[in-house]
């Protein structure tokens, strides 16, 4: 007899094939034994018979017209009654190596495969019960359950990674500040931070770390959050949910990203006084130059120049300004904090109503970012209204000056003013004056 060679195996996480290559020996010892030659052989490694994907093995076997099938046992072939019914059609005989033959030629033996198919669709249904409730139970327990390590966290959640949750946190930060997904993307692949399978991070990847719930240690089990979660918590819920409210916000991506040229504006050409404008050209290569024609300089080289002169000028002005601030108030910042609370409130609603977030999420969020807005006001209550800060210190403003998002706000308070160089030279601080503005 002619038979053709069926081989599947549901599941190959090594991908090494072995499982198949098993079925096959013993399958062609048993044709070897009968005297049956075997006339093709189709397969379908680490592939299911009840996930409803086609089985492009499957396929081709049946489109073959087989005098006869070989498999090693009949549930390798058909797992579903549908598929069973398909077989059915070709009313050729199937044998097996480990669970005997099936004539589908008569009656008798179409009942009797029917009979097993039904069998089998009911173990397999039942496991994929059993599979559920355990994985329900194991969620409710808050335990961590993940393929691969999550970034920020050990893989058996017990404790945080620091320098990835400590990059996180950072990144949770510039995202309540007005910072652009893009930017912590080229910091973190700057930086040499990758993911946890070692690829470099894009847009698409960190904003789906950032709206994870895991990161609060909130357990999300089939889109539902069933509790609090037994590994640490990178970021408080507060600052998740109110980040989450800035991320779904529909209008985010239209304005209010930081800058791109960071002097625009603020740089004086000292020929004429004009504000130098920026410009991109080449191969991404920016530049500022005088409207006049006065000069024109290297956008990146004249940006770090003013960053360290106006940390020198900063440090040099006035040594009561670089004393750590007492335990004051800043009323100022506070009413701003308030404000800033109140519109994620209002983007987060907006979220709900654009599908952005769910029920859950948004009465879970409303909750966070109220309870922090009642915060920031008993704080007010409590603040004198006389104090008002006299100036931040100086590692205040190095760290302003190295975030995009803040860095043109700290550089404000200065004046540049850059003088034209030689041609054949390159610019240097003595061609650049940053003084703080009176």
């Amino acid at each position: 007899m002619n038979v053709a060679l069926y081989l599947r195996q549901s599941l190959d996480r090594a991908g090494d094939e072995l499982a198949v290559a098993r079925q096959e020996e013993e399958a062609r010892a048993l044709a070897s034994s009968r005297g049956w030659t075997i006339t093709a052989t189709f397969s379908d490694n680490d592939t299911s018979a009840t996930s409803g994907k086609a089985r492009p093995g499957f396929e081709a076997l049946l489109a073959s017209e087989p005098e006869g099938i070989l498999v090693w046992h009949q549930d390798r072939l058909v797992r579903l009654t549908r598929d069973l019914e398909r077989v059915l059609d070709l009313e050729v005989p199937v044998f097996t190596v480990a669970g005997g033959d099936l004539d589908l030629s008569t009656p008798a033996g179409r009942a009797v495969a029917r009979t097993v198919v039904a069998w089998s669709t009911y173990e397999g249904e039942q496991r994929t019960l059993r599979q559920k409730a355990a994985a329900r139970q194991h969620a409710a327990a808050g335990k961590p359950w993940w393929p691969t390590r999550p970034f920020g966290l050990t893989h058996d959640g017990t404790a945080l990674v620091e320098e990835e949750a400590a990059a996180i946190r950072e990144a949770y930060a510039r995202v309540l500040n007005g910072g652009a997904i893009t930017h912590i993307v080229r910091d973190w692949n700057e930086r040499g931070l990758t993911t946890t399978v070692g690829k470099p991070w894009t847009s698409v990847g960190v904003r789906a770390l950032l709206v994870n719930p895991r990161n609060a240690a909130r357990r999300i089990y089939r889109g539902q959050d069933v509790g609090k979660a037994m590994w640490p918590e990178v970021v408080d819920e507060g600052t998740f949910y109110a980040a989450l409210a800035v991320l779904s916000d529909p209008k985010r991506g239209k304005g209010g990203s930081p800058r791109k040229h960071l002097l625009t504006g603020l740089a004086k050409c000292s020929e004429c006084g004009t504000g130098m404008t920026a410009s991109t050209v080449g191969k991404g290569v920016r530049s500022y130059r005088c409207p006049k024609l006065h000069m024109s300089t290297n956008a990146e080289t004249l940006e770090q120049i003013v960053r360290e002169k106006a940390l020198v000028e900063y440090a040099a002005s006035d040594s009561r300004v670089l004393e750590p601030r007492r335990a004051q108030v800043d009323t100022d910042a506070l009413v701003a904090d308030e404000r800033a609370l109140t519109e994620r409130l209002d983007g987060l609603a907006d979220a709900y109503a654009t599908g952005a977030v769910t029920l859950q999420q948004l009465t879970r969020a409303t909750a966070a970012i109220e309870a922090q807005i009642e915060a920031v006001r008993a704080k007010l209550a409590e603040a004198p209204t006389d104090l008002q800060f006299s100036g931040m210190t100086l590692g205040e403003l190095r760290e302003l000056l190295s975030n995009p998002t803040t860095a043109r706000s700290a550089l404000d308070r200065f004046e540049v003013v850059v003088h034209p160089i030689r041609r054949g030279t390159r610019r240097t601080p003595d061609s650049v004056d940053v003084t703080l503005a009176q």
